[in-house]
């Protein structure tokens, strides 16, 4: 925590708002373990966890309080939720908090890494601790300048009150003191009990960003101006692994505006975040440069993934399917229990997805000002750390170029979800046990990305809902089958989750009506008695780690999300390249076709249970949950998604 003036968001930012540099010891806040210890959650990633309030709280003499929102807003609300339990912690009223959004620097913050639904999981405990520590420091200051004991002082609503003297001081009135204050060590902090809170688990505060965005107001990647800013379009090659032949730029040089073309190399192995390779074509405007990659006349080598046919690729994924795997998970011996069951007790199934696009609203689009050998970046991504190595590795100095994706660049060129085949096999007894289970995925993975030649899931995706699977069965085999990719495969909001879940739950429907019992009850069965949820514990309230309300969003948007995909979206290859190109044949779904009313109920399990990520889960039971219910209403099985292209 510092006092500060008012200076700019980039002088809070580098530091120089400070009027004291405190070096904190692995006595204070700063978690800094040995390295030769074991570290798991948020400690094991890049950057670990920082919880110091000297770097996320800053106090201006009005009163103001800055708070750090170190991990970037993706639609979650974590730009509102982690600065709202600094402010709780910390007794800082709402009204009178600004949000500053940190640039990238894992060193600094902790790690920035906005994936796996992670930010409220791994950092709801540190930023608690920030708070604690700045409300602490401010009371210390006040008991200081008092003179009385600081267990005779406490923090209230932006002021800190000495009631047997009937004093007060405001939080800006003690910003300067309190920074002089030494930061509370970790064992020494004294967070609120729950009853204290006033804003974490309630629907008390806005996300910061609502009216902005209401109004059209927010500030997104597209809209950043520099000075002398030029624009930029690629023509990338249409094929994963291509490359260009020839091309001639001479009709795209005539077009107003246009500046340059830059030829950009094909990229070498793995494709990892490399460029693709193509034509950039420089303009003065992005209609002009979009012009002049159209006037582009070029010939494409398409390389070893020109062939690419998802017909014929399904094809192979379904024979790969029913041969043997790769072991990821043996227990019992299901090759035993299916060899001696009887054709009546035993059932097979095979479930496809195909691939699908990220589509975010905003297709991608980064600006970039390198001088004076230093680069400054404006983009839109998730793994800040990731995009400035990448940018470090090439830097030549220049005019500042905003590169901006078109939709059909952004359809056509993504790091698409995984295509997967999951083939489900399982024996089902005369009393309606499962007594055995094979789960056998044929899917290329995300580590072709990085590793050449790359196939099959690894152990990370087949985790995913599938080796972890929550049933109990007394033989359980899962495998993966070792199938090339063509195309890049990227994360993708649940990743592996989403293939493996509609396999699994659609299978466990299928079971309970071959055994003609109760759908939801055959899968509390196989869950077991011991893992259920009291119906009885149902309620709309959640433990502190978050706003309701803001759960509630997320499960709502999981939801339309889940049934975009299983109703409408696919992509698919044909010669190498991608068959769809915008919304027409890439579908999303429509306000007419969502839901009128999404019910969320919220489990309260007594808060005895560390924070669960909310990002993620509600995606996956979406097309099984449908899928079982067209089967329900019309006695058809879908088993391959989209619902659309089912006869």
């Amino acid at each position: 925590m510092t006092a500060t003036v008012r200076l700019s968001r980039r002088a809070f930012l580098q530091g120089s708002l400070g009027v004291l540099t405190l070096a904190v010891t692995s006595s204070g806040l700063v978690r800094a373990a040995d390295a030769d210890v074991p570290k798991y959650g948020a400690d094991s990633m890049p950057g670990g966890t920082v919880d110091d309030p000297l770097v996320f709280v800053s106090i201006a003499e009005d009163g103001t309080v800055a708070i750090v929102a170190h991990r970037a807003e993706m639609g979650t609300g974590v730009r509102t939720s982690l600065p709202m339990v600094v402010a709780d912690e910390m007794e800082a009223l709402w009204e009178r908090v600004e949000v500053v959004q940190a640039e990238a620097d894992e060193a600094r913050y902790g790690n920035q890494n906005v994936d796996g639904s992670r930010s409220v999981r791994y950092f709801l405990m540190p930023m608690r601790r920030v708070g604690a520590a700045a409300r602490q420091m401010l009371e210390a200051a006040a008991a200081a300048r008092w003179s009385v004991p600081v267990s005779e002082v406490r923090a209230v609503q932006h002021e800190v009150l000495h009631e047997p003297g009937g004093r007060r001081l405001g939080f800006g009135e003690l910003a300067a003191d309190a920074a002089r204050q030494p930061v509370p060590a970790a064992d020494a902090l004294k967070l609120k009990a729950r009853e204290d809170f006033r804003y974490i688990g309630n629907d008390k505060v806005r996300l910061v960003d609502l009216e902005a965005i209401g109004k059209g107001e927010a500030v997104y990647g597209m809209d950043m101006r520099l000075p002398g800013m030029v624009h930029a379009v690629v023509a990338r090659p249409p094929v994963v692994g291509g490359k260009l032949r020839r091309f001639d730029g001479s009709k795209a040089l005539t077009i107003p505006g246009v500046l340059k073309l830059v030829e950009i190399p094909a990229f070498q192995g793995a494709p990892a975040f490399q460029p693709l390779g193509g034509i950039a074509v420089v303009a003065r405007n992005t209609w002009a440069a979009i012009q002049g990659r159209d006037a582009l006349d070029i010939e494409w080598d398409d390389g070893p993934n020109g062939s690419y046919d998802s017909v014929a690729y399904r094809e192979e994924l379904e024979a790969a399917a029913r041969a043997p795997g790769k072991l990821m998970r043996d227990q019992g011996n299901v090759a035993e229990a299916w060899a001696e069951a009887p054709e009546a007790e035993r059932l097979a199934a095979e479930y496809y997805i195909p691939h699908l696009a990220h589509a975010s609203m905003e297709p991608p689009v980064a600006t970039v000002r390198i001088e004076d050998g230093r680069a400054e970046v404006w983009t839109s991504v998730q793994n800040p750390a990731a995009a400035q190595a990448a940018v470090a590795q090439a830097m030549p100095e220049g005019t500042p170029v905003k590169l901006v994706w078109t939709r059909e660049d952004d359809i056509q060129h993504d790091y698409l979800h995984t295509v997967s085949v999951e083939r489900q096999e399982a024996v089902i007894d005369g009393s309606g046990q499962v007594q055995s289970w094979l789960h056998r995925s044929a899917s290329p993975t995300i580590a072709s990305l990085f590793v050449e030649g790359a196939k099959g899931q690894q152990i990370t995706e087949s985790a995913m809902s599938a080796i972890n699977m929550p049933y109990v069965i007394p033989n359980v085999r899962v495998e993966t089958a070792e199938v090339a990719a063509h195309a890049r495969i990227g994360w993708f909001r649940s990743v592996a989750n989403i293939p493996h879940a509609f396999a699994a739950q659609c299978f466990i429907a299928e079971l309970a009506h071959r055994a003609g019992k109760d759908h939801r009850q055959f899968a509390l069965d196989l869950i077991g008695p011991a893992r259920r949820i009291d119906p009885g514990m149902m309620a709309d309230t959640w433990n502190y780690t978050e706003s309701p309300e803001r759960i509630r969003a997320q499960m709502e948007g999981g939801a339309i999300m889940g049934l975009s995909l299983a109703l409408a979206s696919e992509i698919s290859f044909e010669k190498g390249r991608v068959r769809q190109s915008n919304f027409h044949d890439y579908e999303v779904l429509r306000h007419q076709a969502s839901p009128r009313v999404i019910r969320t109920h919220l489990v309260n399990d007594d808060h005895d249970l560390p924070p669960g990520g909310v990002g993620e889960p509600p995606v996956p039971p979406v097309a099984p949950a449908l899928c079982n219910a067209i089967f329900a209403a019309t006695g058809k099985r879908v088993r391959s998604l989209p619902v659309r292209t089912v006869a």
